[in-house]
């Protein structure tokens, strides 16, 4: 997704549906559900934030901080500030810490 004044109905499409996830969670919590469905509730509620940020960030980094047409300084902002590397490879650091799937804390790592 590339701007958000471009894409703004998509972006408040998952919004309302973020709204609606946490929705459920209060309704979970009211009904009493067990703890294992109000966290599977609170996790997919999270991963659907964490992806809306995602989407965010690339936009803007692909639009703001690296498109030398909007800003004269954008590589060399990115350069000095950040590390010498490519958009795509900030994107995807960006999409891996926020959407990848994370490892608890204290469980052995898969090899």
């Amino acid at each position: 997704m590339a701007d958000t004044k471009k894409h703004k109905e998509e972006l408040l499409n998952r919004v309302n549906r973020i709204k609606g996830q946490v929705n459920a969670i209060e309704k979970a919590l009211l009904a009493k559900m067990t703890a294992s469905g109000v966290l599977q509730t609170i996790a997919a509620c999270r991963g659907a934030i964490n992806g809306l940020m995602a989407e965010v960030l690339e936009g803007h980094v692909r639009f703001h901080v690296v498109d030398p047409r909007r800003h004269s300084k954008a590589y060399t902002i990115l350069e000095s500030v950040y590390w010498p590397c490519s958009a795509n490879q900030v994107i995807a650091a960006v999409h891996f810490s926020l959407v990848a799937p994370r490892r608890p804390r204290g469980a052995p790592q898969q090899i």
